[in-house]
Order: C-alpha cells, then structure tokens, then sequence
C-alpha cells in the first residue's frame, strides 16, 4: 500500500511539474506578455478616472512619498510640495486635472521643487487653461524663472508637434507668487469662504519656511515642512485678522515625521557598504524632521484633534516598514486621548466638521 502511495506522490510531483514548466513556457510567449500588459493598462486608466470630493469637508491625500499633498477644498485644488513624482501620482490615480489651483511650497529645498516641471507639464496636458500659480517664500520667483527657461526650448518643440489646438501653450509657464513679501499680511487667499495663511518658520535653519493654515467652514488644516515646530504650530494657530467667534479651534495638523532608529540603521549599513561620504547624505533632509514622538507632543500641546504623519521619512516601501511605522506611532501616542495617523500613499483623508 505505501509503495502504491509513494508511486502516487511521485507521479502527482511530475505532472505538477510538467504542468508548471508548460505554464511558465506559456507565460512567455509574447502575445501573452502583450495581454498581461493590456490588462495592466486597463487597470491603470480605471483607477485614474477623476473622482469629485466632497464640497463640505478639506479633503487631503498624500500624492508622493517625498513632500507632496493635494488639498481639495471648496471646490479647489492645490498641491502642497512638488516632490519628485508628484504630478505622475496624481494623474495615475485621477487626481490631477486643469484645474490645478496652485503649487504651494513650505520652502524652496530640492526635495520640495524636483517634481515642479511635472506638474506644470502634466496640468497642461490636462487642460489648464491659466497660467500655474507657484506660491512660495522670497526666492519662488527665481525657482519659477529657471523653470520656464529651462522648459521653453522643449515647448517649441511640442508645440510644433501638438499644434496649438491640442495644447495651450500661451498659458504654458508658471507664475511665482511670494506669500512672504509683506511681513504685515498673513493672508494670500481669500474666496470668501476659504482662506489660507502662510506664517514664517522661526525654528528653522534652512533660511525662509512657512507653515499655512487652511480656514473653511469652521475646519482649520495647518500644513508644514521638515522645521516647523511647537512655537511655529501655535504661531499659526494665533494669526491675527482670523475670526473665530470665541470658538476654540481644533486644528488637523499635517507634518512630516522621521524615524532616527531608522535613519540610523540606513547611515550604518552605507557606510559598512563602502559609501563612507555618501552615509553622510543618505537622510537628508529628514534630520531636521519631528519624530512621531515629537509631533505627538505638539499635537497635545495644541490640542489638535487629529495629526498626520506625511511623509515618513524613511518613506516605507514594503508592508513590514509599513508595520515598523505603525508601532512608531502607536509609542507616540501613548496614553493621549486624540488622534495620530500615518499618512500611507495614496490613503486621503476626510476632515470632517
């Protein structure tokens, strides 16, 4: 009996494997590669259909791994940070449209203007029709002029080739616009029922930062960069001209949070590998970044109802790190009452009244 069993063990591992070989062998024929890759495609252009937000609530989704956020909001939309591979992730997931209502810069560092000519190329392509705000702290100006010189040559080219009723290129560059000229005004945006705020960084030292503040329908959204810090937070929280009716604000707290446990680990195996200099530059610029530890405290200190954490810095790319953060934050949090989240890819975020 154990012989026959055996038999059919052996038997049963042959065929299985014949099978799989013809499987593979299949697999491997180009026609099939080229419907794998249809369907792929099918797959992406479904998930980039556009989706409305809603128009009563600040809709903010995490649209890169580095800095970049879209904040949809009356009816508007306005990237926060021009991180490398922004515009991409935002048009593959269908969130990126002609009407892009401005980039909005915390400072002028590489990591937060790299992904700017994507941007001003992929709005276009969408239909824009103005010309694309860039706001930012004195020097946006220059950033902005480099970009459109940088891009001139290659919109002769496509315009030549595209035709100027495919693309409209008179409304083909960006605009800068300094939000910090006028130290006595705070506000840059006005709509009448949306306002937003843009409020020096003091704690910085990487030159001028801003933190902003997004003022709508009794939802206040405060979003920064890598220096903000406890004093900056209730800086922006204390703006002067903001009408509040005696209500105490609860602020959404949107800033970036760094792992040093992490980063470390990073810094110690580079230089193991031999990239003795290069370690040195491995974690930039999340040294400067808040711990989740450090951002909880502030959100305490604040009393904020809710703090995201976005972007992570080291950024997770597998769903192990992914749990490495979510144990982070859940030791930040401790035993405080609200609410710290990571900010994933791609997981936005409702702020409710």
């Amino acid at each position: 009996m154990s012989q026959i069993v055996g038999r059919f063990v052996i038997i049963s591992l042959l065929i299985a494997a014949v099978l799989t070989g013809l499987a593979l062998l299949f697999m491997q024929q180009p026609g099939v590669r080229l419907s794998k890759f249809e369907q792929a495609q099918v797959n992406r252009f479904a998930d980039a259909k556009p989706e409305t937000p809603p128009l009563d609530a600040i809709v903010v989704t995490p649209c890169a791994q580095g800095a970049c956020l879209l904040v949809q909001v009356a009816g508007r939309d306005f990237v926060i940070g021009a991180a490398q591979g922004a515009a991409d992730g935002l048009l593959s997931h269908g969130l990126l449209s002609g009407k892009l209502d401005g980039v909005i810069l915390t400072d002028l560092a590489s990591e937060q203007i790299e992904g700017l000519t994507g941007l001003r190329d992929r709005s276009l392509e969408a239909g824009r029709k103005e010309l694309l705000k860039v706001y930012g702290p004195s020097g946006v100006e220059r950033v902005v002029e480099g970009l459109n010189a940088m891009l001139e040559t290659s919109d002769v080219d496509r315009s030549v080739r595209f035709g100027q009723g495919v693309l409209p290129f008179e409304v083909a560059p960006a605009e800068a616009i300094i939000v910090d000229e006028d130290p006595t005004t705070q506000k840059f945006i006005d709509t009448g029922v949306l306002q937003i705020y843009a409020i020096p960084v003091q704690s910085t030292v990487m030159g001028n930062e801003l933190l902003y503040r997004f003022d709508y329908e009794g939802q206040t959204l405060i979003i920064g960069g890598c220096g903000a810090r406890l004093g900056d937070v209730k800086a922006a929280l204390d703006v002067a001209g903001v009408e509040t009716q005696g209500e105490a604000v609860n602020p959404v707290l949107v800033l970036p949070a760094a792992s040093p446990e992490q980063l470390e680990i990073i810094r110690t195996q580079a230089k193991n590998a031999g990239f003795i200099r290069e370690s040195r530059f491995a974690t930039v610029p999340a040294d400067k970044c808040l711990t989740a530890k450090g951002l909880a405290n502030v959100q305490s200190n604040i009393g904020a109802n809710l703090a995201i954490a976005t972007p992570l810095f080291p950024a997770p790319v597998s769903l192990a790190e992914v749990r490495i953060w979510e144990n982070e934050i859940r030791s930040a949090k401790g035993k405080s009452e609200t609410e710290l989240e990571i900010g994933r890819v791609w997981a936005s975020r409702t702020l409710e009244k």
